[in-house]
């Protein structure tokens, strides 16, 4: 249980990392790219606090009480297995040298065979929770992204920056900001020069 701890603090250190990066990376884009004649010259950017906007979405509560549902019946398939590998594990230590050689190794490869089914449902658990989060809350994101762009046209309002408590996501409404074929265009040029 321990290492899903830590799994997930290398995950979430490793995502708040990377959306630091992506938006430093967004942010020299538009300012390298507002020089450029077809890129206007003003643009209105404005953040939205997506902890905030969740918390006060009553069926978000009500997706999260059925993800806990889910998570709380595999937790507890998962520790069914872990105490068979527990007691399992007890059994064979107790048994000290009362037990022929051969009998021990069939035990040991018995007992880490568990051990690796234990790692295996482990990750599906994980696997699963994530799917299930994923699928319940799809339609809460499409909910919440269009009435940012609603907003947005409305106010001629260019780039929103999402901010969560899982990093930042930008949503840039203005087609004239992106650049993404540009940038292969100049990847693919220095690439070249290698």
């Amino acid at each position: 249980m321990k290492n899903i701890k830590s799994e997930k603090k290398v995950k979430y250190n490793y995502l708040k990392y990377f959306n630091k990066v992506l938006f430093l990376l967004v942010f020299l884009i538009f300012i390298s790219t507002s020089s450029a004649s077809s890129v206007p010259k003003s643009y209105d950017i404005r953040v939205v606090n997506m902890d905030v906007i969740y918390s006060s979405l009553p069926e978000v509560d009500i997706i999260q009480k059925k993800i806990q549902a889910e998570a709380d019946s595999l937790r507890s398939q998962l520790e069914k297995k872990y105490k068979e590998f527990e007691r399992q594990g007890k059994a064979l230590q107790g048994a000290g040298r009362k037990i022929s050689d051969k009998i021990r190794i069939e035990r040991e490869e018995k007992l880490m065979k568990l051990r690796d089914e234990l790692g295996r449902l482990q990750q599906e658990m994980r696997q699963k929770i994530n799917a299930k989060q994923m699928e319940l809350m799809a339609p809460i994101y499409k909910k919440i992204e269009d009435a940012i762009h609603k907003y947005g046209k409305s106010l001629g309002i260019s780039i929103f920056l999402l901010q969560s408590r899982a990093g930042t996501k930008v949503i840039c409404l203005n087609k004239e900001f992106e650049c993404t074929n540009q940038i292969l265009h100049k990847l693919k040029k220095a690439k070249s020069k290698f």
